[in-house]
């Protein structure tokens, strides 16, 4: 053995720049992912006025990004192991970035949602792709590391878009709610060019069955159908709306469909023993206990103050960080 073989891998020093610039450049595509949707949601009644859009027709504008990129993301999962997260990156952030920078200047409700859908498609692949990258690229000492850069980047995102998007309406314009991630984008597309090696096309093990687009299609639809429902299901008055009920008739329906095809045709790129092991469960706990106490600053009070007392969100923001100084005793005045 020479000394270079004897050299231990498990180092930061290994991993050189170029991954570094790969492991920042998918950071910040979560950070842009989440960024938008959050000035979607804080921003909506500014894009209401701004459009002059009904309560009714501007619920759509976050539905449909969200659920494009809820359907997007077990389905990027199928195009990452198909052509290699580096493709799927580049070609979906440049389709993010033109459609960024063309939306505030669609000022019918019809094209609005289908530029949305695109977004939301092409935004949601950062996500899945985010994470899997971080958890290959850097050595397994860091891995932890990688994810709680990961974490504290999509919290620190969904906490900060609320003052962002009171910055952009008293200072520049409703139309940076887009042209945030028109400009981010490219400083994406640079570190993953540049960070992330390029790779012949994955091969299919012979040993192995071929990877299957259509179980993952069936749980995508499945999923973006379901997160409509709960969604709209509100506004909609649940069960009593034959959309609400068609929906998640039809959502439930595909993921079943999904769990059932992959047990009768394995998946390689889906392992459910893996998934059923018990670090994999505690973990899914975890962050299910988080995202519901997030919800408290997230959507609770925000909602509270913004459609009760009528903040807007430059408001809400002091109002919600002097509540959480306070012991909860009282309302926020």
């Amino acid at each position: 053995m020479t000394p270079s073989e004897a050299k231990p891998v498990d180092s930061l020093s290994t991993l050189g720049t170029h991954p570094l610039l790969g492991v920042a450049g998918v950071l910040l595509g979560a950070m842009i992912a989440t960024c938008t949707g959050r000035l979607l949601s804080v921003g909506l009644a500014d894009l209401r006025g701004a459009l002059h859009l009904g309560v009714d027709e501007a619920s759509w504008v976050n539905t449909s990004f969200n659920a494009s990129m809820m359907f997007i993301g077990p389905f990027s999962v199928y195009l990452g192991g198909l052509l290699g997260p580096r493709r799927v990156l580049l070609c979906c952030a440049v389709i993010f970035t033109g459609i960024s920078a063309v939306l505030p200047f669609c000022h019918s409700l019809g094209a609005l949602i289908v530029l949305l859908i695109l977004a939301g498609l092409s935004a949601g692949t950062f996500y899945p792709l985010t994470l899997s990258f971080v958890l290959r690229s850097l050595p397994i000492r860091y891995v932890l590391l990688g994810i709680a850069m990961y974490s504290i980047d999509v919290v620190f995102t969904t906490e900060m878009a609320q003052a962002w998007e009171s910055f952009f309406m008293e200072n520049l314009s409703w139309r940076w709610i887009f042209w945030n991630g028109a400009i981010l984008t490219p400083l994406m597309i640079f570190l993953i060019y540049f960070g992330i090696p390029r790779k012949p096309m994955p091969a299919t093990r012979t040993e192995q069955p071929a990877p299957s687009w259509r179980g993952f299609l069936y749980a995508s639809l499945g999923a973006a159908l379901l997160y409509i429902v709960l969604d709209q299901g509100q506004r909609l008055d649940w069960f009593h709306s034959a959309l609400i009920l068609g929906l998640t008739v039809v959502g439930v329906f595909l993921l079943l469909s999904a769990i059932v095809r992959h047990f009768l045709l394995p998946n390689p790129l889906v392992n459910y023993r893996f998934l059923m092991r018990r670090n994999t469960l505690l973990l899914t706990l975890v962050l299910i206990i988080f995202r519901f106490v997030m919800l408290a600053t997230v959507v609770a009070l925000p909602s509270f103050l913004g459609s009760v007392r009528g903040f807007r969100p430059l408001q809400e923001a002091p109002s919600i960080c002097t509540w959480n100084r306070r012991d909860g005793s009282d309302a926020p005045n």
